[in-house]
């Protein structure tokens, strides 16, 4: 089965902000400080995964998250 390359949004495309909840950890590594949660928006939007350095935080903390 061919794997169709993944589509990036273009580097000088803007950051967007969103407003929400950290719903849970899918994965956390302490050490390094990454992990990816699922995040909730404030305006009632799908949940969505984030990743970067987010391990400190906690579930249900509120937060304003910025990326592409």
């Amino acid at each position: 089965m061919e794997q169709k390359p993944q589509k990036h949004p273009p580097l000088d495309q803007p950051f967007d902000t969103i407003e929400g909840t950290l719903e849970r950890f899918t994965f956390r590594n302490e050490d390094s400080g990454f992990a990816v949660v699922r995040f909730a928006p404030d305006d009632g939007s799908a949940s969505l995964a984030a990743v970067g350095q987010l391990a400190q935080l906690a579930e249900g903390q509120k937060l304003r998250i910025t990326g592409q």
